[in-house]
């Protein structure tokens, strides 16, 4: 899926991974949430289980959520890349339905990885490829090769 970069800040919120639920949750500054959310809903792109939330009236990338079981994450060395704070939008010739995902990548499509050192997780399509990345969200940041989705860089904070 092809995401364009678009001027502006990233979601503020912190990313958290429950261990004992197997899932991400995004906790988003409530007031910034407000202003960026439009009137005709939100949806999400699903890349398995994990969706990233994505509001239908302005097209944004807003974070990460979801199911995403760690046992079946690679132990890996990560360094979280250089990215350029901003935001990613899903253009227009993609139809956006409130409540209704898109789907991305089906179970298992997209490998994890984790470094257990620094808690950094890297969701991608396949591995070391030529990515820019967008800082979309306090923690969450997103590799692009030629516009098209390739990862998602996950820094949460880890919750029982």
């Amino acid at each position: 899926m092809i995401v364009d970069r678009a001027h502006g800040a990233p979601m503020g919120g912190q990313l958290l991974y429950s261990k004992s639920e197997y899932s991400f949750r995004y906790r988003p500054d409530e007031d910034e949430l407000g202003r960026r959310i439009g009137t005709e809903g939100s949806t999400s792109i699903a890349v398995g289980t994990l969706q990233i939330q994505v509001d239908v009236s302005s097209r944004q990338l807003l974070f990460v959520w979801g199911y995403h079981p760690n046992p079946a994450w690679q132990p890996a060395e990560l360094a979280m890349p250089a990215a350029d704070p901003g935001r990613l939008e899903v253009p227009e010739g993609i139809r956006l339905e409130s409540g209704v995902a898109y789907r991305l990548a089906g179970i298992g499509e997209w490998k994890t990885s984790v470094d257990p050192q620094s808690g950094l997780v890297r969701i991608a399509r396949t591995p070391d490829r030529d990515e820019d990345f967008t800082m979309f969200a306090e923690s969450i940041t997103a590799g692009r090769v030629d516009g098209e989705l390739h990862s998602l860089w996950l820094r949460p904070d880890m919750i029982d």
